[in-house]
């Protein structure tokens, strides 16, 4: 695995540098620390103290942040960009934007935002998976099966129906819960092999409020969500279900394509 960690050396990415332990990150990654405008490496120096087993790289150099990390990535192939958030108030998402949105709304591959999550460290890692029955969200289930997490880790596979066009609402629509359910059976075989605790939720909601909602309510340490369209414009005027929940959660959200 590739993961491409932009580093600003803020108050969020030293946060980011501390939760990268939960990410599940395999063993002999390749990790290159991406600074732009600021030194690469203090940070690089400790994640090779904490992960001894990452091939670790660091490249400081200037410009334009978005643009340079999205670029850079690009050229070296990246699976994964990490970076560091601060969440940001409701009048805040409304004003301004934030170089953690632009890339996770550009970039060509995954998107971690980290956060520091705002209570104590739960004793198990709880991860939740937002699922629609698309192959965005097909391919979170599968990131997130691919990570090395403890046997401890909590998942839980949450369906939001009844607003969107995605196969799981028209199912919904139709009353055809035992379709649902089956729909959802190939992603808990997916998990289950990890012998993690797996469970399933399906309630009527938009998924940009309750994904969010539900992350918070539950304690959650991260949401996976895939991204269906890769046609830049479209992101960009119209927004996705993931340039939502990125904003507005206060906890880590990966953004899987």
């Amino acid at each position: 695995m590739k993961i491409l960690i932009a580093y600003n050396s803020s108050p969020a990415a030293q946060a980011m540098l501390g939760n990268l332990a939960n990410v599940g990150i395999p063993e002999h990654s390749e990790v290159l620390v991406l600074s732009v405008n600021h030194s690469a490496e203090d940070a690089a120096a400790r994640l090779a103290r904490d992960f001894p087993s990452w091939t670790i790289t660091e490249e400081s150099t200037a410009g334009p942040a978005v643009e340079t990390v999205i670029r850079r990535a690009n050229e070296w192939q990246a699976d994964l960009i990490a970076l560091g958030s601060r969440q940001r108030t409701a009048l805040e998402r409304l004003t301004e934007g934030s170089v953690s949105m632009r890339i996770a709304n550009e970039a060509e591959c995954s998107v971690r935002i980290c956060r520091q999550p705002p209570t104590a460290p739960n004793d198990h890692l709880h991860i939740l998976i937002g699922y629609d029955g698309r192959p965005g969200a097909d391919a979170a289930v599968r990131a997130a099966a691919a990570r090395h997490w403890p046997p401890s880790t909590n998942v839980r596979l949450l369906t939001a129906v009844g607003f969107g066009d995605s196969p799981l609402a028209e199912l919904f629509a139709h009353e055809d819960y035992a379709e649902i359910r089956q729909a959802q059976a190939e992603a808990v075989r997916i998990l289950s092999q990890r012998e993690w605790l797996v469970t399933t939720e399906v309630v009527e909601a938009d998924p940009k409020v309750e994904i969010v909602d539900h992350a918070a309510k539950f304690e959650m340490d991260a949401i996976f969500i895939g991204n269906n369209d890769r046609r830049f414009l479209h992101r960009l005027i119209l927004g996705t279900v993931s340039s939502a929940i990125v904003p507005a959660a206060s906890c880590a959200v990966e953004i899987v394509r």
